[in-house]
C-alpha cells in the first residue's frame, strides 16, 4: 500500500513538542510489542510493523477529515495505533494481576476452567492492553490524565467494546487547553484500520516459515493472509484482491470478509450517529483473482 503521513506531518508542524513525546514513546513501545512472540510464536504479526500499517490505513480513512482533527486527537490516535496490541505480550505477573482485575476475564475463566493462558490473552488482549497502558503510563509521559484515558479507551476499542456506550466512549472530552477529543471517532478508526491489515504483507515472509507452523489453525490463518494479495481504500469502498483457487480457503475467506463488512457497517454507524466526522467508504468489494 502507499503511505501518506498526513497525521504525522500535521503533528510535527503544529505541535512539535507533542510529536517529540510521541517519537520518544515509539522507541519504548517497539521493544514492548515484540514480546508477543514469546507467547504467540506462530501468530500473525503484532509488532511495530503492524502498528505502522494501522497508521497508514488511518491516514487513508481520514482523508479530508484531517482538517477537523486537532493535534491532541492525532497524538492520541498515533499512540493508540502503537499500543492497541500491547496486551498480547504481557508478563505472567501482569497476566495474573490484570485477569484478577477484570470481571469479564474472571467469568470467562470460570466458564472455561481448562482453557490455556494464551487463549485467554488472545480473547481479551484489548482489555489487557488497556490495563497495560494504565500500569506503565508513567513511562510514556502522556500530557494529562485525559490523554491517558483516551489512549486506553481507543486502544481497548479496537475490538469487542461498545463504541456507542456514552460512559466508556463519551462523544467529547474537553482538555485543559480547550481542545476537544472525539473519542468514538478515534476508536472507530483504530478498529477499522486494524481489521484492514489482512493482506499478504501483514506477515513479513522472512519472519515466518509457514511449513513449520505448529498447528492447523496457524497454517490456515497464514494461508488466508497469503490469498489476499492486496487491499485498497477506494473513494467509496474497500477493495480486496483475493486468490480463491484453494478450495480449503473459500469458506474461511468468506467468513473473514463477512466480518469485515460487519465491522465497516458498525463503524459507519458510530461515526455518523455521534461524531462530526464522516467516512466515505460504505461497502467491501472483492475481486477474485
Amino acid at each position: 500500500m502507499s503511505y501518506d503521513f498526513q497525521l504525522e506531518a500535521k503533528l510535527i508542524e503544529q505541535a512539535p513538542q507533542l510529536h517529540t513525546v510521541f517519537s520518544d514513546n515509539v522507541l519504548c513501545v517497539q521493544n514492548m510489542l515484540i514480546k508477543y512472540q514469546s507467547i504467540f510464536p506462530n501468530y500473525t504479526d503484532h509488532t511495530a510493523l503492524h502498528s505502522l500499517e494501522v497508521i497508514a490505513f488511518c491516514n487513508e480513512l481520514i482523508a479530508d477529515n484531517i482538517d477537523l482533527l486537532n493535534t491532541d486527537e492525532i497524538f492520541i490516535l498515533l499512540m493508540s495505533a502503537y499500543l492497541h496490541d500491547a496486551g498480547m505480550g504481557i508478563s505472567i505477573e501482569d497476566f495474573e494481576r490484570f485477569s484478577a482485575e477484570l470481571p469479564i476475564v474472571q467469568d470467562f475463566m470460570k466458564e472455561n476452567p481448562d482453557i490455556c493462558k494464551d487463549e485467554i490473552i488472545r480473547a481479551f488482549h484489548n482489555e489487557f492492553s488497556g490495563r497495560f497502558i494504565e500500569k506503565y503510563s508513567p513511562l510514556f509521559d502522556f500530557p494529562s490524565p485525559e490523554h491517558l484515558f483516551a489512549i486506553v479507551q481507543t486502544s481497548r476499542g479496537h475490538r469487542k467494546t461498545d463504541l456507542l456506550n456514552k460512559t466508556e466512549y463519551p462523544a467529547e472530552i474537553k482538555l485543559s487547553n480547550g481542545n476537544i477529543v472525539h473519542l468514538p471517532y478515534l476508536a472507530t478508526l483504530i478498529r477499522l484500520a486494524d481489521e484492514l491489515d489482512i493482506a499478504v504483507d501483514r506477515n513479513i515472509q522472512f519472519l515466518y516459515d509457514t511449513a513449520n507452523l505448529d498447528n492447523d489453525v496457524s497454517r490456515l490463518e497464514f494461508k488466508k493472509h497469503q490469498a489476499i494479495k492486496r487491499l485498497e481504500i477506494l473513494p467509496t469502498s474497500l477493495k480486496a484482491y483475493v486468490d480463491y483457487s484453494d478450495p480449503e480457503l473459500v469458506a474461511p475467506l468468506d467468513e473473514l470478509f463477512e466480518k469485515l463488512n460487519s465491522t465497516l457497517s458498525y463503524c459507519v454507524r458510530v461515526i455518523e450517529e455521534i461524531t462530526p466526522f464522516s467516512i466515505a467508504q460504505k461497502t467491501v468489494e472483492i475481486e477474485k483473482l
